[in-house]
């Protein structure tokens, strides 16, 4: 949360404007930390879909909302974090019509060198099963930007069905049923 909020500050960011929820301000004494953080009457995303159990999201609602999660999410790359437990819960709405990521308790900083972005090593699953991609449930070497890139989409998937994946897909099955054309 500090290096986020540094980052911010460094970069004169607006919390609006990256969509990602940072402190305010922190202060502490011998005692204890006092964070500071901006009110979000808003609910979550998820509430927000319960708020339209009929319709659901439109595709122009979920376009509206998932481009503002596609922000948070670039703001957190170019910060050179992976989230790992994205999903709509971790979603808050700021008054009516901006979203902000939040709970970066299982981030994680992405390696890089001068030859580039690393894999990161195999951890511990984390995050919520219906949101989790495959590589952090089969605990494999993972590109951080790519399992959060996964999680936006099952986001996607919610918004505009209400339901979530029970699972990962662990094995991909998308040319099972395609003919054999040599």
């Amino acid at each position: 949360m500090q290096y986020m909020s540094k980052w911010h500050e460094t970069e004169k960011a607006e919390i609006s404007e990256t969509h990602v929820l940072t402190a305010t301000m922190v202060m502490s004494n011998e005692t204890y930390l006092y964070i500071v953080m901006p009110y979000c009457a808003g609910g979550d995303l998820c509430q927000r879909v319960a708020e339209n159990e009929e319709t659901r999201f439109t595709e122009d609602e979920c376009r509206f909302w998932f481009r503002q999660i596609l922000k948070g999410l670039e703001t957190l790359q170019l910060m050179q974090i992976c989230h790992r437990d994205l999903s709509p819960e971790n979603v808050i709405i700021l008054g009516d019509n901006k979203s902000l990521v939040i709970d970066f308790g299982m981030c994680l900083r992405i390696p890089y060198s001068c030859s580039g972005m690393h894999l990161i090593t195999p951890q511990l699953p984390c995050g919520k099963l219906p949101h989790m991609a495959p590589e952090l449930l089969k605990k494999r070497p993972f590109d951080g930007h790519a399992v959060d890139i996964w999680a936006a989409g099952t986001i996607l998937l919610f918004m505009l069905t209400g339901k979530r994946l029970q699972n990962p897909p662990l094995v991909d099955r998308a040319f099972d049923n395609v003919n054999d054309l040599s």
